[in-house]
């Protein structure tokens, strides 16, 4: 710790330690250096240089958080254009080459397989693992800079949809906000089908036989038959309304 006049005192950890510093072999609180060696961090760093200063920390919501399946676990690596796969008993890392800035990834529950959206190339690539430890990959067309995505509970279905919010308000040209693809999962019979729901789709949700999907959008509620859908249509929906000139949006 430090006294009023700055003068180091014991400690036992870094948390007895104020910022831009850390506690010795000595038990004292001593300044941090910076990587170049040269003038220390923490109080006796000059507070008008930027160069000195610590850099905020961000989130970036466009990252996709790793997905967890039987055995390994699956982190999408947008930059490397690549999903890794961990396994969870020997930690071994396997690179998997997927399509252009994989983004949302999910699972599907007591299975090795995961689903990734490679946004910048507007397809899908559904990995499933095998008994010896490699992968078949199936790559899926999918509308265009989809970066959203919902897994039925069996695994039997997703949905792939373009949520605004989570695009932080970038929209491409081919975007048009109202096309979602309904991806089939059934193992040698894999299927992307892209269809029309309401205008600006904000999430999904599937019944628990997973026999109706409904699409959540502005004003409305779009309803997926995913066995009925083997072709693009607009689907029948619901709405959210009944006037929506007067009524205020739905909490």
């Amino acid at each position: 710790q430090l006294d009023a006049g700055g003068t180091s005192k014991g400690c036992y950890g870094a948390s007895d330690c104020p910022p831009g510093y850390y506690c010795n072999e000595f038990y004292t609180c001593v300044p941090m250096l910076p990587p170049d060696g040269g003038v220390p961090l923490g109080d006796a760093a000059p507070v008008n240089n930027p160069d000195m200063a610590l850099p905020p920390e961000l989130e970036n919501p466009n990252e996709a958080p790793p997905a967890v399946g039987k055995n390994y676990m699956y982190v999408a690596v947008a930059k490397q254009n690549m999903v890794v796969k961990i396994d969870s008993v020997t930690l071994q890392v396997q690179a998997i080459k997927v399509g252009q800035d994989p983004g949302a990834l999910r699972t599907i529950t007591g299975q090795d397989v995961a689903v990734v959206l490679n946004r910048k190339s507007s397809t899908a690539t559904v990995i499933r693992g095998r008994a010896d430890g490699k992968d078949d990959l199936t790559t899926l067309k999918t509308a265009p800079d989809l970066n959203n995505m919902a897994i039925s509970l069996d695994g039997t279905y997703a949905i792939a949809y373009f949520d605004l919010a989570l695009s932080q308000g970038a929209i491409s040209a081919k975007q048009n906000l109202q096309d979602v693809t309904l991806i089939k999962l059934d193992k040698g019979k894999e299927q992307a089908v892209t269809l029309t729901v309401g205008f600006k789709p904000t999430g999904v949700q599937f019944t628990k036989d997973s026999k109706t999907a409904f699409v959540v959008a502005e004003k409305v509620i779009s309803i997926i038959d995913p066995v009925k859908a083997t072709k693009s249509a607009i689907m029948p929906t619901v709405p959210l309304y009944k006037d929506p000139l007067k009524e205020p949006k739905p909490a």
